[in-house]
């Protein structure tokens, strides 16, 4: 019998299930984890409840824990976090050969994850202060933790930027956001999602947030970033995207449908039930030559520059 099969992961998909669902909750949005952070604290524990003696048999019992929380959505950072993981697991255990030593370090390495998560928000804000000028008009669309935290950076240096969100229908994670910028005392004005090109003229710059960076610098965001971003460039607003490093993913989207979807059920308008309810997905493509500028916690790059990173990342 192999050292996999030694260990139980029937808790694995609840376990996760349950921290996905807080990430995405609005009470908890804005403190509670991402979803890729929610897998990296899954895979921790599983590498501390592992009953595996050897390096084999720990990297397949977190392939198949992997395989697990991947079977249960279709959000991109989640696999991509899984990935770099799993990569971050062999370098390691080719700088550590003995195993015990090894999985300590897998261990503290996953327990930082999430600090190191807040930690890259913090740089990202600190960057992008000096782009947020003081007056400024900033539209941003859905909920995003790391440009709330820019947002309320800014605000709490003494900024007066006038915020725009769209509804971001058909969940109103716009309202999400709305709702943590009120309690941290921060103004915005709601605006419908229909009206982003009516009032484009009097936005100053675009800052989005990102389910994935794609290998091409563009990204997979929440559905309505791409028409965004068409309306942004072709009045030529600043087109800003905010992300931290483990979003980078090694996916090559060319159109739309060259990544996984999610495809949602979406009433119809009261009154108009008797009709075909609207095709939806959960997310679609910006592509780079949309994207202005990325910031990460490792500095500020244009979408060109993802590529080569991403190198590095998996070197």
């Amino acid at each position: 019998m192999s050292s996999s099969t030694a260990d139980d992961l029937s808790w694995v998909s609840p376990l996760f299930s349950k921290l996905f669902d807080e990430s995405h909750a609005s009470g908890k949005a804005a403190t509670g984890h991402s979803p890729a952070v929610a897998a990296v604290k899954v895979l921790t524990e599983v590498i501390q409840k592992s009953k595996a003696s050897t390096m084999m048999g720990l990297q397949i019992t977190l392939g198949e824990a992997a395989d697990l929380m991947k079977a249960k959505t279709t959000n991109i950072a989640v696999a991509s976090a899984c990935e770099l993981f799993a990569r971050f697991v062999t370098r390691t255990s080719l700088d550590t050969p003995d195993f015990y030593d090894c999985k300590q370090k897998l261990l503290e390495r996953g327990n930082k994850f999430a600090e190191n998560s807040e930690e890259a928000r913090k740089n990202i804000a600190l960057l992008v202060d000096g782009f947020l000028k003081d007056g400024a008009t900033v539209l941003t669309h859905s909920m995003s933790r790391v440009v709330l935290h820019a947002l309320i950076d800014a605000t709490r240096k003494g900024k007066a930027v006038e915020i725009l969100i769209p509804e971001s229908r058909h969940d109103g994670s716009g309202y999400v956001l709305a709702r943590h910028l009120r309690d941290a005392g921060v103004p915005f004005t709601m605006i419908m999602d229909a009206a982003v090109a009516h009032l484009m003229d009097r936005v100053d710059i675009v800052l989005i947030g990102a389910e994935a960076v794609a290998e091409n610098g563009g990204i997979i965001n929440k559905m309505g970033t791409y028409q965004i971003a068409l309306v942004a460039n072709a009045l030529n607003k600043p087109f800003y995207v905010l992300a931290e490093t483990f979003k980078f993913t090694r996916i090559f989207p060319l159109t739309q449908t060259d990544f996984p979807q999610q495809a949602l059920t979406v009433k119809p308008v009261p009154g108009f039930e008797d009709l075909q309810a609207p095709e939806a997905s959960l997310a679609d493509y910006t592509p780079p030559n949309l994207i202005s500028l990325l910031f990460t916690e490792i500095g500020v790059l244009t979408p060109a520059a993802v590529s080569d990173n991403l190198i590095a990342m998996y070197l």
